[in-house]
């Protein structure tokens, strides 16, 4: 595939293209490159050796207090270098992971499940009017 990451943005989702420029940027600003690039594609850095790739998942809403897991499509052997993320709900934009030290049940947990090769994000509250996109490094071995 090639072009755009996401070829159809389901019904009550938020496309990329209609994220503030402040969410642009602070996905930019994290990662280092614009999710608009190709699928997978080279970060141009190496972790132990190895060339590091990265991948963006359309997340789609976030969980309703509870945990939701999403296929990456990574193909084994893989190891991931760092999960990070953006959600939106149109007018407020979350990092990802998020910590909130005065409550934790606002905190936003991201990691990946090796045994299902899925991304998985927990919430502690009902944040499913914000939608997410899900930026993976990784490496093409196994550690």
């Amino acid at each position: 595939m090639s072009g755009r990451l996401v070829p159809f943005i389901p019904d009550g989702y938020i496309e990329y293209d209609n994220l503030s420029d402040d969410a642009k940027q602070d996905i930019v600003d994290s990662v280092g490159y614009d999710i608009t690039e190709d699928e997978t594609a080279v970060v141009g850095k190496k972790f132990d050796g190895n060339q590091v790739y990265v991948k963006c998942v359309d997340f789609g809403a976030l969980p309703n207090a509870y945990e939701k897991r999403v296929a990456h499509g990574i193909s084994t052997p893989y190891t991931i270098v760092s999960v990070t993320g953006i959600a939106s709900n149109g007018s407020a934009e979350i990092p990802l992971p998020h910590t909130n030290p005065a409550n934790n049940a606002y905190s936003i947990n991201v990691y990946n499940d090796r045994t299902d090769n899925k991304v998985v994000v927990g919430t502690g509250i009902n944040l499913s009017m914000y939608n997410a996109y899900i930026t993976i490094e990784y490496i093409k071995a196994n550690m």
